[in-house]
């Protein structure tokens, strides 16, 4: 078989990969824009591409209907400018960023913002406060004045 197609396994970060290659050259990867980011959930459908799912099996694992499964692939495709899986895994496998979990501020950087917060929570409640203290006092003042009204004046004959 001297035109027949080439099966490829190959093992990347996110696991392994089987592809049918053609003869053809290999899928061309677009270089993806620094800016692009991609949604909790756009990450979570490509990790189950990459492991090689199809679309009912992800629908059934993310509580979809496969309709849903495939706008959100429509949708990943056109962002990441890729037409189909195999493009797509080699995409993500290019540009590994898209894939990336934010890192975490140290704990030191988290204490400070607490802090902060506490801070500026006090500093609001204290405002609250005085304001609480000088309304309850006009209201005070007001309510003496209106009971003084109210009172029949005494007359001695």
């Amino acid at each position: 078989m001297p035109n027949a197609n080439k099966i490829t396994i190959t093992s990347g970060t996110s696991g392994s990969v089987i592809a049918l290659h053609s003869k053809s050259r290999p899928p061309e990867v677009p270089i993806v824009s620094s800016t692009i980011v991609l949604t909790k959930e756009q990450k979570q459908t490509a990790i189950l591409i990459m492991q090689g799912w199809n679309n009912e099996k992800i629908g059934q694992f993310l509580y979809l209907s496969e309709k849903s499964v495939i706008c959100r692939l429509t949708k990943l495709f056109r962002l990441l400018e890729v037409k189909n899986r195999i493009e797509l895994m080699a995409c993500l496998e290019k540009n590994p960023r898209l894939m990336a979990v934010p890192r975490f501020k140290s704990i030191a950087a988290t204490r400070q913002e607490i802090v902060l917060m506490k801070e500026q929570r006090l500093k609001a409640a204290l405002i609250l406060a005085s304001v609480v203290r000088e309304t309850e006092g006009e209201i005070k003042n007001n309510l003496q004045e209106v009971l003084g009204l109210l009172q029949p004046e005494t007359s001695y004959f």
